[in-house]
């Protein structure tokens, strides 16, 4: 069984991924010792036959994931005898079967269906992995298209917390970029923090909680105390709260940070991180030890307790405290 998750919103996909994976751990193999992850780097002849190819231990079947494969596949002569051959004896819907996952982001570009005519010389279209798959694949696609795209994105990412946006709110979704993480990110804030769920969320409240009210996320906040930049942490952070970002929204964000530079450290960051956030936070972790991270931890969890009591301590103080600990 093949089944492919494409498009340009990795957010969607990665949730998809993450919901196929533990359907393979609840239904197949409890264990999950029988699934794996092939990424771009490790493609080389004779990888794809022992991935796909492997007996299932104590399981009926194995699950493979192809993260981002296409290009290496498709440039190697023997990569892609390799993979027409196995793809082959893998298709179709027997028990015993592989599960091979294929993960191929895709740009809009290329998916124009406009048929202006072209005054250049036309040449030969590349062929892509997406073009080699049997008929009986699964095809998941999700895109981001335009503005009433992510407005519909947002919509459902909150009817699954169990929220809803009034008028307002749908105006003020309508006005941000069309970037489905930052957006998956706020109305998950929003979930965490709204009070009255029942109470649809209107545009102040969205200005109120938004990691993107301010330099569009967090993510220049996160990146100064993931690079251990104590100096830019503390600018960063006084201009956060300043503009109206709550404090708990601040710290969430950290205790996330802290939590992928440990699992980057151990080798075992979430599934379903995009790559980019990957990439970013193992060049991070080089400027941490276990040690200090787990200093850090601690004094997150401290300080969630201290912001949440009656310390007498202002938020900003307790915050800025992290910082001279970096």
């Amino acid at each position: 069984m093949i089944i492919l998750l494409t498009g340009n919103d990795t957010f969607t996909l990665s949730a998809k991924l993450k919901e196929i994976r533990q359907k393979f751990v609840r239904e197949v193999d409890a264990s999950n010792l029988n699934s794996s992850i092939v990424n771009s780097d490790e493609m080389e002849p004779g990888v794809l036959r022992r991935e796909m190819m492997a007996s299932p231990f104590l399981a009926k079947r194995r699950m493979v994931i192809l993260k981002e494969c296409g290009d290496a596949i498709t440039k190697n002569e023997n990569l892609l005898k390799e993979w027409k051959e196995l793809s082959a004896s893998v298709s179709g819907k027997a028990q015993d079967l592989p599960i091979v996952v294929i993960i191929e982001s895709s740009s809009i570009a290329g998916q124009s269906t406009s048929r202006k005519k072209s005054t250049t010389k036309p040449t030969k279209a590349k062929t892509s992995l997406i073009d080699l798959l049997p008929p009986d694949t699964l095809r998941i696609e999700s895109w981001i298209r335009s503005q009433d795209d992510i407005v519909k994105f947002a919509v459902d990412q909150g009817r699954g917390y169990g929220i809803q946006f009034d008028r307002s709110a749908l105006g003020y979704l309508a006005q941000l970029p069309a970037d489905p993480w930052a957006v998956g990110n706020l109305v998950a804030t929003l979930a965490h923090w709204t009070n009255t769920p029942s109470t649809p969320i209107s545009a102040d409240d969205m200005e109120r909680w938004s990691t993107l009210a301010v330099d569009d996320t967090l993510f220049s906040l996160q990146d100064a105390f993931g690079n251990r930049n104590r100096g830019l942490f503390l600018k960063e952070l006084i201009t956060k709260l300043h503009a109206g970002v709550h404090p708990l929204v601040v710290l969430a964000a950290l205790q996330k940070t802290i939590g992928l530079l440990m699992g980057s450290l151990t080798d075992s960051l979430p599934p379903g991180t995009h790559p980019f956030v990957a990439q970013k936070i193992r060049t991070q972790s080089r400027l941490w030890n276990r040690s200090k991270i787990k200093t850090i931890a601690r004094l997150l969890f401290l300080s969630d307790g201290l912001m949440k009591s009656s310390s007498g301590l202002t938020s900003e103080l307790i915050l800025t405290r992290l910082a001279f600990s970096l």
